[in-house]
Parts: C-alpha cells; sequence; structure tokens
C-alpha cells in the first residue's frame, strides 16, 4: 500500500512539474553554448532536496566543486617577454619585460609570507636584505598576476 502511495505522489509531482517551467541556477558548473544548442553540467552533486509551497519548487543540492587552471602564464610567455637574472640571485635581481601592466611587485618567504611589497617600477630589487633561501617573486596588475621562484645565496 505504501509503495502505491509513493508511486501515485511521484506521478502526480511528475505531471505537475511539466506544467510548469523551471530554471536551475547551476553554481559550480557551467553552461556552454553552440548556436540553439545549451549544455549545463555540473560536477560531483552528492546531495539534493526539493522544497515547495503552493506557488513555487526550489530544487537545491550540494555540489562538489571544481577548479579549471588555465595556463595563463604560458599565454602570457607567449605573447611577452620576460626575463629574471641571475638566478640565484647573489645581491640585485633584475626582471625585463615588454609588458607594461604590472603595478605591483611583492616577494614571499617559501611559506608563503609576504616579506615585501613596492609599486613596481621596473628597478633591480635588492635581495641583500633577505637571508639565503627560496623565494617567490610577484608582480601584478588588477586582474593578472607572474609569479617566478628566486633563490637567494
Amino acid at each position: 500500500m505504501l509503495k502505491t502511495i509513493f508511486l501515485l505522489g511521484f506521478l502526480v509531482l511528475l505531471s505537475i512539474s511539466k506544467l510548469s517551467s523551471q530554471s536551475v541556477v547551476n553554481a559550480t558548473g557551467s553552461t556552454l553554448f553552440a548556436g540553439n544548442e545549451r549544455l549545463d553540467y555540473s560536477i560531483g552533486e552528492i546531495a539534493i532536496t526539493t522544497l515547495s509551497n503552493p506557488q513555487n519548487h526550489l530544487t537545491q543540492g550540494v555540489l562538489q566543486p571544481f577548479t579549471i587552471l588555465v595556463g595563463t602564464n604560458i599565454l602570457f610567455d607567449k605573447q611577452f617577454a620576460f626575463s629574471a637574472f641571475p638566478n640565484p640571485v647573489a645581491s640585485e635581481l633584475i626582471i625585463e619585460t615588454d609588458y607594461t601592466g604590472f603595478q605591483m611587485l611583492e616577494i614571499y618567504d617559501i611559506g608563503g609570507k609576504r616579506l615585501f611589497h613596492r609599486p613596481w617600477d621596473e628597478k633591480p630589487i635588492d635581495f641583500q636584505m633577505l637571508s639565503a633561501g627560496t623565494y617567490l617573486v610577484k608582480l601584478s596588475d588588477n586582474s593578472f598576476s607572474k609569479s617566478i621562484k628566486i633563490i637567494n645565496q
């Protein structure tokens, strides 16, 4: 009897859902368009529930987020000249690039702690103030950053 009631309830919900239009907001996937075709996708949906009242039906779920890494440094390197020398550095690091958008220079230790920052002015960077070790030098603008690993002697 319980199976029959469940089945009838499911059929009623199915028929109601065909009468009203639905829209889904995809929070962790994406939508691809090709002409008139549309593909919505998400990765790793692990739980889903539907909340209803007489006027609205809301289906929500928990999705496993994912990240797509785009090789922006690879694209940057194809478009712009960039060199940092000498590496390992003994006193001053010289960075040469034809990209004119950099605004900020930052130096991080291997643990990710920011040790130094200043506006980017294309002048050599004094490494004598830092102890021997490995550092990350980051040049950035409002939407892009270029990071390089530098060894200080």
